[in-house]
């Protein structure tokens, strides 16, 4: 089973994934274009905010709003 972990703001309480860990612990970072734009969105919109890189369900990050590839809320 693989772990999905994602960048969190904790003053917006919103949360990006951006990694991913699989069978015998190969990870990678989603480096799509798609996925890059999002990336750089997200820092920009919350930079100065307190953020944490995090494993989705195993920490209090995952009851933050998901922000979707291509929103740019």
């Amino acid at each position: 089973m693989s772990q999905t972990f994602s960048i969190a703001c904790h003053d917006c309480k919103k949360h990006l994934w951006i990694a991913q860990v699989g069978h015998k612990g190969r990870g990678y970072l989603y480096s799509t274009p798609e996925h890059s734009r999002a990336q750089y969105l997200f820092f920009m919109e919350h930079r100065g905010h307190r953020l944490e890189f995090n494993e989705n369900c195993e920490s209090d990050i995952a009851e933050y709003d998901e922000v979707l590839l291509g929103s740019e809320d």
